[in-house]
């Protein structure tokens, strides 16, 4: 998944890789992040905490956008 690091997402914003996204939901409110991007909470904890090391390019892209507003 590191190749999706310097991919250009649709709104121009860079796609961060998982460490990236990772290191930036540990100080996030999830019910939060998960409202704003449309995915579970499960999904984005699992995500943090390393349980799903190689989520889909959608979930990517939508913690990315996220993370570039």
């Amino acid at each position: 998944m590191q190749y999706l690091n310097a991919e250009i997402n649709d709104i121009g914003g860079e796609m961060l890789d998982i460490d990236d996204i990772k290191s930036r939901l540990q100080d996030r409110v999830l019910s939060k992040v998960a409202v704003a991007t449309g995915l579970s909470v499960a999904t984005i904890a699992d995500i943090r905490d390393g349980r799903q090391a190689s989520p889909r390019y959608g979930t990517i892209k939508a913690l990315s956008d996220y993370f570039n507003e």
